[in-house]
This record gives C-alpha cells, sequence and structure tokens, in this order.
C-alpha cells in the first residue's frame, strides 16, 4: 500500500532553516521509505522554448520560423527550463514571488502579449543584448536564459542580434555551462524577490568533478565523494520541499513501459509517472531535441539538465527495477526533463558512475543584513538642486560644480538625513514636518530648505552672520551647515558675504572639519527640540579623535579595533538610529556584482542597493568637487554619509570573496552619500583599516523622561505615566530588594507621537514589595 503524501503548514520565509544530512543515516532509514517521495504541490513541466509556437495549445516564445527541431536561438534550453520550473514551483507551491502569478497549468499566453514567457523562461526580442563586459544586472528584469548566459553567440532565427546574456567571460557556444547553471539562477532569483522579505537566495552546484556557491547548508559546495553522497543531498532537498537542478552527460532515455499509479491529490504524486532506463551513450550521439553535449564532468561540462521533483529508494515498493530491465535494486529519481518525447514525470535510474554530472541547488536564506525601519532622507549636497528643477533647491548656484558656498556640504547633508529620519520615523520634531520624499518646494518660498539642510541668502531672517567670538546660538534656529562651521570664509556665489557659522576658532576652509560634527549637530538638535532642558547627546568615535559621548552614554574612545567601530553602526541600526560616517576621500566605482533590488513599499531596504568599492586613493578631482585632506584627526576634511543599514562579513549578501581587489569576508555599510552621480542606498565597504576615519552619533539625553507617577493598584498592577521622546522606547525595570545588584525588564514600550507613554504590568501577589525605575534603551 503507498504512503500518501503528508501535507502541513507553509512556513514564513524568515523561518526557514537549512537541512543537515548525512548520506549513511538516509541509507539507515531506507526500510522506513514505503513509496516514491515527491514534493509537495505541482511543479511546472515547461518544455523547451521552441516547442510551442504562438498557434498552438500551448502558445510559446516565437515567433520562431525554422522547422521543428532546428537549431536556433531557444534550443538547447534546458538549464534555463529547468530553473523555470524550479523557480515556478516556488512561486506556485510555496507563494515567493520569483516566477509568474498564475499557476502552470492556467498560464499560458500569447507571446506577443507581454515581454516575458511564463514563469519567465524566455524573453522576446526585447530581451537585453549580451554583455560584453562585467557589469550590472539589467533593468527590467529579463529572463533565466540571459542571466546563464545561454546560447551565447547563437543568431536569433531571424537576425538582429546573437544570445547570451550575463557576462561570464564565455566564448559563444550552445547551451549553458555547467559553472553558469547557479550563479545565474542566482542572479535570476535575487532580482525577482530578495532582501524586503527578510531571504536571500543562496545558490550551489556540487557535482563529480565541479563544485561551486553554497550547499544547501550554507557551507561552501564540494565535489560529491559518491554516489550515496550525490543522491542523499538529493533526497534531503526533495523532503524538504526543494526541487533541484540535475545535470547529466547526455539524455538518451528509453521508455521501459512500466508505468507509476497516481496517489494523492493536488501533487506531483497525483499524477504518476513512466519509468525509463537509460539508452546508449555513444560519442556524437544525435537527439530527438538536437541538443549539444560535450560529455565533460568539469565546469565547462554541456549536457542535460532536468528538474528533479521525486525520487525512489532501492528497494522501495516503486522500485520497479525487474520490471525495467534492470541487473538489480537501483535508485531513482523522478524528474521533468523539458522535452516533448517524455511523459511529465520521468523516473530514471540515478546512474553516479555514468551519466550523472552535478546537482545544483537553490535555497531561500535568512540574512543578518540590516536596514533601518522607516524611509531616510537621501539628500545630494545643495548645489546640484536649483530654483527650476523638479526638487526646488537652495539657489542661486549660477555655476554647477563650481567650487562655492554649497560645495562640501557632506556633513550637513548627512546630518539634515539623521534629524530627517528622527523627524519621520520617530516623531521628533526636529526637521520639517513632510517627509523627504513629498517635502519639496522652491527655495525662495521660504526661509529653510526641507530638513534643515542649508538656509537662505536673503532677508529677512536670511542665515545669520558666521560668529566671529565665541557667543551664544542664533535666536531664530538656522541650516545645519551653520551650527558646523562649514564652508568657513567661502564666498557667496553672488558676492555679498561668506559661509561659516558657530565659532569654533577655526581658520578658513572648505567643508567641515570632524571635530565640528557631533557638536554642530548638537548645538542644531537642540535647537530644534528640548524637553525640560534636557536635549540630545552626540559624539564622534574615530580612528585618532573621539569627543563627545559614545551610544551608550558614556565618553566617546577610540575604537580599539575594526570590530569594535563597526560593532557600534551594527547597534545603532538594529536601534534604528542612522550613524553619520566620516571617510578620508569617497573616490568610488562600482563593484560589478548584482544590486539589491527595489521592492518599493516605503521602508529603506526596500529601495534595494548597488554595492561600490573604493578607489586607490584621493585620486586630483572628484565627482563633486570637494576638498579632502586626508587627515585622521580632529581637523580632518574628508566625506561624510549617512549610514542606514549594514551587511556583515560572510553574510549571503557579502560579494566580498568574489571580488577582484577584496576575495575575503568583508564588513559592508549601507549609505546615502550625498553625491548626485550615485544611486539612494551605496552599499559599500566599512574599509575600517585604509579609509574609515569616524563615526558621529546623536541620541535624545535620557533626561528627556519626565516621570509623572507610579500607582500600583490592588497589588496586582503597576500603572506607569510618563513624558518623554515621541517613539522613543522604554524599559520599566524593577526590583524586590534595593539591596541587591540587577534590575529586571517588566514591559518595555513606545511613547506615543504626543511623547505620553502608559505601561500597565502585572505585579505577582507573593511579592512583598516592588521597586521601579525607567530606562530610556532606544
Amino acid at each position: 500500500m503507498k504512503k500518501s503524501l503528508e501535507s502541513g503548514s507553509r512556513p514564513t520565509a524568515v523561518n526557514w532553516k537549512p537541512v543537515i544530512f548525512t548520506a549513511v543515516a538516509y541509507m539507515v532509514m531506507a526500510g522506513n521509505v514505503l513509496a516514491a517521495k515527491f514534493v509537495s504541490g505541482l511543479v511546472p513541466d515547461w518544455n523547451q522554448p521552441y516547442s510551442y509556437t504562438a498557434a498552438s495549445p500551448n502558445h510559446g516564445p516565437g515567433p520562431d520560423p525554422g522547422p521543428p527541431n532546428a537549431v536556433n536561438q531557444w534550443n538547447d534550453w534546458c538549464a534555463p527550463t529547468s530553473g523555470a520550473n524550479l523557480a515556478g514551483y516556488w512561486a506556485d507551491a510555496r507563494s515567493i514571488p520569483v516566477a509568474d502569478a498564475t499557476n502552470f497549468d492556467h498560464s499560458t499566453v500569447l507571446w506577443a502579449a507581454g515581454p516575458s514567457w511564463q514563469d519567465y523562461q524566455a524573453d522576446g526580442f526585447a530581451r537585453p543584448i549580451p554583455q560584453g563586459a562585467p557589469g550590472p544586472l539589467p533593468v527590467p528584469l529579463t529572463d533565466i536564459g540571459w542571466y546563464m548566459d545561454a546560447n551565447r553567440g547563437v543568431l536569433y532565427d531571424a537576425g538582429g542580434g546573437t544570445m547570451g546574456g550575463c557576462f561570464f567571460g564565455n566564448g559563444p557556444h550552445d547551451g549553458t555551462y555547467l559553472k553558469d547553471i547557479h550563479a545565474g539562477l542566482q542572479n535570476y532569483l535575487n532580482s525577482r524577490y530578495s532582501l524586503s522579505g527578510g531571504v536571500f537566495w543562496r545558490t550551489g552546484t556540487r557535482g563529480i568533478g565541479y563544485a561551486a556557491g553554497t550547499d544547501p547548508t550554507g557551507a561552501p559546495a564540494v565535489v560529491h565523494a559518491n554516489a550515496a553522497s550525490a543522491f542523499g543531498e538529493l533526497m534531503s532537498e526533495i523532503n524538504t520541499n526543494r526541487p533541484l537542478i540535475l545535470c547529466f552527460k547526455y539524455w538518451n532515455p528509453v521508455n521501459t513501459g512500466v508505468n507509476l499509479a497516481p496517489t494523492g491529490v493536488n501533487a506531483e504524486s497525483a499524477l504518476g509517472g513512466t519509468y525509463y532506463r537509460w539508452g546508449t551513450n555513444a560519442p556524437n550521439m544525435t537527439n530527438t531535441e538536437n541538443e549539444a553535449w560535450n560529455f565533460y564532468t568539469d565546469d565547462s561540462a554541456l549536457g542535460h539538465a532536468v528538474t528533479a521533483v521525486g525520487y525512489i529508494l532501492a528497494g522501495d515498493v516503486d522500485d520497479q527495477w525487474a520490471a525495467a530491465g534492470l541487473p538489480g535494486p537501483t535508485n531513482w529519481v523522478i524528474v521533468h526533463d523539458n522535452w516533448v518525447s517524455t511523459a511529465r514525470n520521468a523516473i530514471i535510474p540515478f546512474n553516479y558512475a555514468a551519466a550523472w554530472v552535478a546537482n545544483t541547488t537553490a535555497v531561500p536564506w535568512p540574512t543578518a543584513a540590516r536596514f533601518v525601519k522607516g524611509v531616510v532622507p537621501d539628500w545630494n549636497q545643495p548645489y546640484q538642486y536649483n530654483g527650476l528643477s523638479p526638487h526646488g533647491g537652495p539657489g542661486p548656484d549660477l555655476w554647477p560644480n563650481v567650487v562655492n558656498q554649497w560645495n562640501d556640504w557632506c556633513a550637513p547633508c548627512s546630518a539634515a538625513n539623521l534629524v530627517g529620519h528622527w523627524n519621520d520615523f520617530h516623531c521628533a520634531p526636529v526637521a520639517d514636518t513632510t517627509p523627504f520624499a513629498g517635502s519639496t518646494f522652491n527655495w525662495r518660498a521660504d526661509p529653510s530648505w526641507q530638513d534643515y539642510l542649508a538656509d537662505g541668502t536673503i532677508p529677512p531672517p536670511g542665515r545669520p552672520a558666521q560668529q566671529l567670538v565665541p557667543g551664544p546660538l542664533p535666536a531664530t534656529p538656522t541650516d545645519i551647515g551653520w551650527y558646523m562651521d562649514a564652508n568657513r570664509g567661502v564666498a557667496y556665489d553672488a558676492g555679498g558675504g561668506v559661509m561659516g557659522g558657530f565659532w569654533f576658532g577655526n581658520p578658513l576652509h572648505s567643508g567641515t572639519y570632524l571635530k565640528d560634527i557631533h557638536v554642530g549637530l548638537q548645538n542644531y538638535l537642540n535647537s530644534r527640540y528640548t524637553v525640560g532642558g534636557a536635549g540630545w547627546d552626540t559624539g564622534t568615535e574615530g580612528k585618532a579623535f573621539a569627543a563627545g559621548l559614545n551610544p551608550s552614554g558614556g565618553p566617546a574612545q577610540i575604537p580599539f579595533n575594526a570590530a569594535a567601530a563597526y560593532g557600534e553602526v551594527t547597534s545603532e541600526v538594529n536601534r534604528n538610529h542612522t550613524v553619520i560616517l566620516s571617510y578620508q576621500h569617497w573616490n568610488t566605482a562600482a563593484a560589478g556584482t548584482a544590486d539589491l533590488p527595489l521592492q518599493g513599499t516605503n521602508t529603506e531596504s526596500d529601495w534595494g542597493g548597488a554595492y561600490y568599492v573604493f578607489g586607490n586613493g584621493p585620486g586630483a578631482t572628484n565627482a563633486e568637487d570637494e576638498v579632502w585632506n586626508m587627515d585622521i584627526g580632529d581637523h580632518g576634511l574628508g566625506h561624510a554619509v549617512t549610514a542606514v543599514g549594514y551587511i556583515p562579513a560572510g553574510d549571503v549578501l557579502d560579494p566580498g570573496p568574489t571580488l577582484q581587489g577584496i576575495m575575503a569576508p568583508t564588513d559592508w555599510v549601507v549609505v546615502h552619500d550625498n553625491w548626485a552621480s550615485t544611486p539612494r542606498n551605496v552599499i559599500i565597504p566599512f574599509d575600517f583599516l585604509n579609509n574609515w576615519v569616524a563615526s558621529t552619533f546623536a541620541h535624545p539625553d535620557p533626561g528627556f523622561l519626565q516621570l509623572t507617577n507610579i500607582v500600583v493598584v490592588g497589588r496586582t498592577n503597576a500603572v506607569v505615566s510618563l513624558t518623554g521622546i515621541p517613539g522613543y522606547l522604554h524599559d520599566l525595570l524593577y526590583k524586590t530588594n534595593l539591596l541587591t545588584t540587577g534590575w529586571s525588564t517588566a514591559v518595555s514600550n513606545v511613547a506615543f507621537m504626543a511623547g505620553t507613554m502608559r505601561i500597565t504590568n502585572t505585579v505577582s501577589s507573593s511579592d512583598p514589595q516592588r521597586f521601579y525605575r525607567i530606562k530610556a534603551s532606544n
């Protein structure tokens, strides 16, 4: 009697765990497996694209004017088709949007009706041309074959270009090289769905003579030492309901005439299957689909790829070795093989020794990367805007890209992003009252630009003149650059005064000295919002300079190593605080690896990101005409950015080991860099050793909290009312004996937008007494 397929609840993406298997353990358990094992749900069974035509019942990727089985651009499409089946399963059965939105059986449309065929197996003639050198992935997205560099150099049937896609350094070739299957599949899957759902995709190929990427556990892929290891990996993936791609040297199946009876409902098992045995393996053999095979087992192997959807263990009730004319008990794989001449579920011996080449796996994987919550403004330096631009601006600036009063404005820009996030997300009124995306207006319409990035020059009230001696802050708050003494002595473009602001005893200079960033930011914040005389704590901790307070509230210290410096940045981001990072220079170049995709659901992570690396030294010029002195001390004049996220070394999102010039696990930061020449989220190495100078933090002072009362009602509830920073997290701590050390957390809550908060906490009736305190822990 066949065991029916069990169905269970679908795990959410963030709860998926890797499966670690031991082949020996599966062999011991073989006696408990009673029948064929399939993945749960239905797996698409696409044939190779040229098998369809616009006039056929299944429609297709035409026009393909060549005769059936003629060599053309859609031949040798077994690897992309297998990838389309895999992606379609994740979309249809697991609800992960990496393919079309309708199930395989009902997803047929005319080729001309849209730019992409079902499950993104193939695109029309509008697909991107092949990349001739390493570069970013295409926008808009395209088909799996493009990412796998399938059929590079094969002419379109009707002319007009050649096939191929992502640059892997390949020459013209039919089909897909073994080395490009997992890399292309990973690029495709990540282009469709990744970080905002808390997952990324790991792929890897583990073969008889080649391995690359990661195995299903996340470890580096290694060559399978024997048949048990290779087949054990396949079983583990099927048991975990993950189809995988199998590669064989050739594909010459012979129908045995034996069928597997259908079982269950709404799953591959309900469709049964047909048993095949391996046909002749002859050099230069022909096949019904005109595929080109080279019979290699290394990275340049060109064989046949199929999608594994199940297996049968040797000795099981469904092991039809005798009926199939085989000499003894046999391990079988159940596959969708993308040929029109075979059944939907083709059951064929695993054949490790003679035909099998490799397994390619794809696993959604949790990542430790993190973005702050909410949307962080991404102001560029003021001279990039003007009164006529769609974004308004801080003009007049008559000479774009000429050194002027609004150049070298990176520190005030970074601070404007920081305070805008505190305003828009944390509800602390330290910037304008509308979020960044909708807060643009013409420069002359108001005396202060958005998020108080820069003030105008035309009275009244005008930007205050620079202070020439120590004195009080201006009565009317002004822009962040004034408080930071930015560009002291730089003349206005149109004359009429010089820049600079608060008196720090500085000589004439472009930009903002490192020592003035946190002090200027603190003065600005306190000019905007304080409660009961308490204000904001800021501090800078750098490679050679430290001042103010660190995030824990203690005196800022020079970090003693890279881990300490990076740890403070990650800790702040985890608490949804942005950080100003200062670098000696900002000569950057695209890293040439896949971007994080955009999702667009109104959080910073959903803006994606692009990887960059630092160039060799500052260079003579830079895109924004900034002045850098390469100093790492308190008078450092480098480049400041706003950190909004991070990717730790060794994470699945860390491309460091694959990049020339790095080739090692690398800590990355995600920043808004205030340059118009770069995208919103720049992902760049933290680079403590060579380029990083300092991190600047800003925190509401815990003195913002005003405890109004604590009421214990009936010895069962403690009610705490207090006033604090809107959106600020507070902990109610308690202990029953003041003479003991340590306080316990009773409950945490966040202050409402008005700054008030009420906490109710159940008190044990057995406690003789309780003492309470409030901790500001955000």
